[in-house]
């Protein structure tokens, strides 16, 4: 079976993110190693906002900004699958109103529940595919 594959237009790539919670985001450490996590997230706005607490990835995202996010997923309904991949910059430090629509939307960590900062992507560009499988 051969997949068929088309580009997606912003307003599908968004249509996706906004249709899941999950995805991984790709950081860069201070001495350049490149790790990839897994994390929850909610579309706010434009942005994407991520869960998170202090540790690694956090301090990777402050002292590297510049980060790519990437989501997938299936719709049986249109038989097929697809991948948006997001290049944006990371912000630590939310405003009141990502907060509060965090909040509002139930917003859970992945793994960790004593979650207590918040990444905020902006986004520099976003670009998305989906393949058929029929």
């Amino acid at each position: 079976m051969t997949a068929r594959s088309r580009v997606l237009p912003a307003y599908e790539a968004w249509k996706h993110l906004r249709g899941t919670t999950i995805g991984r985001i790709v950081t860069t450490a201070p001495d350049g190693t490149v790790d990839v996590f897994p994390v929850s997230y909610t579309v706010h706005d434009g942005e994407i906002l991520i869960p998170t607490r202090l540790g690694t990835k956090l301090r990777d995202l402050a002292t590297h900004p510049e980060t790519v996010f990437e989501a997938d997923g299936s719709d049986p309904t249109a038989q097929c699958v697809w991948s948006v991949v997001v290049r944006a910059r990371a912000r630590i430090h939310p405003n009141p109103a990502e907060l509060r629509h965090a909040e509002k939307v139930h917003l859970e960590p992945l793994v960790d529940l004593s979650a207590n900062q918040l990444v905020v992507l902006v986004p520099t560009s976003v670009s998305g595919r989906e393949y058929r499988t029929r």
